[in-house]
């Protein structure tokens, strides 16, 4: 299985085809992208300039630049201010859920994604490739992205129009 864990910077036009060779030949894949680096001790984010997510979309996913909260199913983290802990709900950490029960996802509940970018799944594209398509693991639908120079501080005001269920995980 091939793992693309947290690219950083853009691969070269050799690595891409390389790995697109892998690809087409029906082997497995796991990426797991992260459109955003964060500061973990000011809790800010910064947009990571990758070029992974070109060829996920040759595949029909395309991995938005943004990430997503989730104001219902979150986790509780703790947080420290100098020598005071305490723990908060915090939406950043969205818990997931099973969108479509497959041999994968069929044991799992739930998984929790750490300042999660949003996916969008173009099933046309994949099929066009012979490709099966689907969405694994989604947020709750009270839930939003946000996108350019962010704060992901749990005591920010968080927006509640526009909530929407976001597709955080797929299969093909």
């Amino acid at each position: 299985v091939l793992v693309v864990a947290s690219p950083k910077e853009k691969f070269s036009v050799e690595n891409l085809a390389v790995i697109k060779e892998y690809l087409e030949a029906g082997r497995p894949a796991l990426f797991l992208i992260d459109m955003y680096s964060v500061e973990v001790s000011s809790l800010n984010g910064t947009l990571v300039t990758t070029n992974i997510s070109e060829l996920l979309s040759e595949y029909g996913v395309n991995v938005n630049g943004d990430v997503v909260y989730d104001l219902s199913s979150n986790e509780t983290i703790r947080f420290n201010n100098g020598f005071v802990s305490y723990f908060l709900p915090y939406p950043f950490w969205v818990r997931t859920q099973v969108k479509d029960t497959t041999q994968v996802t069929s044991q799992v509940k739930g998984v929790v994604f750490p300042w999660p970018s949003s996916l969008y799944l173009d099933k046309a594209t994949a099929k066009e490739k012979g490709i099966e398509a689907m969405e694994l693991l989604v947020s709750s639908p009270n839930s939003f992205n946000q996108s350019g120079t962010i704060s992901l501080s749990p005591e920010q005001k968080f927006s509640d129009k526009e909530l929407e269920t976001q597709t955080l995980a797929v299969s093909l």
